[in-house]
């Protein structure tokens, strides 16, 4: 059955074609902002195994304030192609997640779904405001 195995946010992503990788800019689990609201974008970076070739599987994400209203949410579709003998596919998929506007501190949730699986998993993260003498980015 289909798996989703990680989920990492990141400021963004690098692919690298001499080498055929993709490189993850600043990975973080907390997010410091100067005031309230404030909008940003980050990537979401997802580890998906045991996919079945030549399925169409549909994917959603939300994100969730600490009161567990709904700030964002999109859906999309994947379909896997085989290569060969692929009777497993594994894949990673980087997610732009752009102008997101965070009102609150406090924990925060992005859900990821496999939504014809019924498979999630969640990751969480905190928003911060900056001290006003922080000078740390």
């Amino acid at each position: 059955m289909p798996k989703i195995g990680h989920i990492v946010l990141s400021e963004g992503t690098l692919k690298s074609v001499e080498e055929n990788k993709t490189v993850l800019l600043e990975p973080f689990c907390n997010i410091d902002v100067p005031q309230f609201p404030h909008t940003v974008s980050f990537t979401a970076s997802i580890g998906l195994f045991n996919l079945e070739p030549n399925i169409v599987y549909n994917f959603a994400y939300s994100i969730y304030s600490p009161t567990g209203e709904k700030i964002e949410g999109n859906f999309f579709d994947i379909q896997t192609k085989a290569n060969s003998n692929d009777t497993s596919i594994f894949l990673s998929i980087n997610i732009n997640i752009s102008d997101i506007t965070f009102e609150m501190e406090g924990v925060h949730q992005l859900r990821f779904q496999i939504g014809n699986l019924h498979e999630e998993k969640s990751t969480f993260f905190y928003v911060k405001q900056k001290s006003k003498g922080d000078t740390n980015d």
